[in-house]
């Protein structure tokens, strides 16, 4: 039996294959039948050997090979024809799974392989509705919930990279059972974003047209103003405690740890944060504290919100 996992989602192939690496030890006796080969360090004696040999122990062969197809190598089609020839002569003791993170080379052997029904799976990248379905399910696995606000900030926050978003679900879970926005901004640390800054550059030297050119460019470029408002708020919260500590003596590296944050944004932010005043900040602050809570209770659009902050400024 032959079966394929292909795709450029790396993590969901990863974990079918951890899946039927795992059914394969909880079903076998010794699991000494299980062989992992990969592209990049192989031996094709070796190869042929774990096909060939007879386990001691009457159980079924677990053979897998790795990115094989990722490049148009000259032994995948050696490495197929034995693969087939061994699986055609032991069909029920054998499994061989072809494992490719990404998309493989589109060649004869691998569209033969394609051709066999219900041996392949791809897993295409998550998006959209269907990142945000994963989510909720990961969420669910852990006896957890989100709320959909807060999965729009935390998918902006951290991306599609299902494995960082895997570690920041799990850090979430774990903080408490309802996750709400606020939990997601104070809990995940956001992809570094220099625009940001420049927006909070631009507000500083009252240059409005600037602010709104910069944020507008974010919009078209399909961030949500939701998020971006998060965003300034995150940021401007940062700089009100960056500034707080520097008052009171803090060193960089002290900010760093109190508050949590990557020494590199600290820098910006003490930067950031000498372009204003201390009730500067607490005045911005609490503006962008009281438009968030009109956008929650449906008193004002997001994008209208957004740019009245920077006009009103």
């Amino acid at each position: 039996m032959q079966i394929v996992l292909y795709g450029f989602e790396p993590f969901l192939a990863d974990q079918k294959l951890k899946e039927i690496i795992g059914n394969y030890r909880r079903t076998q006796k010794s699991g000494l039948s299980l062989h992992i080969f990969d592209a990049d360090n192989f031996d094709f004696d070796d190869f042929k050997q774990a096909l060939e040999t007879v386990s001691m122990f009457e159980e079924k062969k677990l053979i897998v090979l790795k990115n094989f197809f990722l490049e148009d190598a000259d032994s995948a089609g050696k490495i197929l024809e034995l693969a087939k020839k061994a699986d055609a002569e032991e069909s029920k003791d054998i499994v061989i799974v072809f494992f490719e993170a990404g998309a493989p080379v589109k060649n004869k052997e691998f569209d033969k392989l394609l051709k066999k029904p219900n041996l392949f799976q791809e897993f295409k990248k998550l998006e959209g509705a269907r990142l945000n379905a994963w989510i909720q399910k990961e969420f669910e696995k852990l006896e957890a919930k989100i709320e959909s606000r807060a999965i729009s900030i935390l998918t902006q926050s951290v991306g599609s990279d299902l494995y960082r978003l895997k570690n920041e679900i799990d850090k979430l879970a774990a903080y408490k059972k309802l996750i709400t926005e606020k939990d997601v901004v104070e809990m995940v640390t956001p992809d570094f974003h220099s625009d940001i800054f420049a927006v909070i550059d631009a507000i500083a030297k009252k240059d409005k047209k600037l602010a709104l050119k910069i944020l507008n460019e974010h919009i078209e470029n399909g961030e949500s103003e939701i998020y971006l408002l998060t965003m300034i708020i995150y940021q401007f919260r940062n700089l009100l405690r960056v500034k707080s500590l520097i008052e009171g003596g803090a060193s960089p590296d002290n900010i760093a740890k109190k508050i949590g944050l990557h020494p590199f944004i600290v820098k910006k932010s003490i930067i950031a944060s000498r372009l204003f005043s201390f009730e500067e900040l607490k005045n911005i602050y609490q503006k962008l504290f009281d438009i968030d809570l009109k956008i929650k209770i449906g008193e004002m659009e997001p994008q209208m919100a957004l740019n009245l902050f920077v006009v009103e400024l």
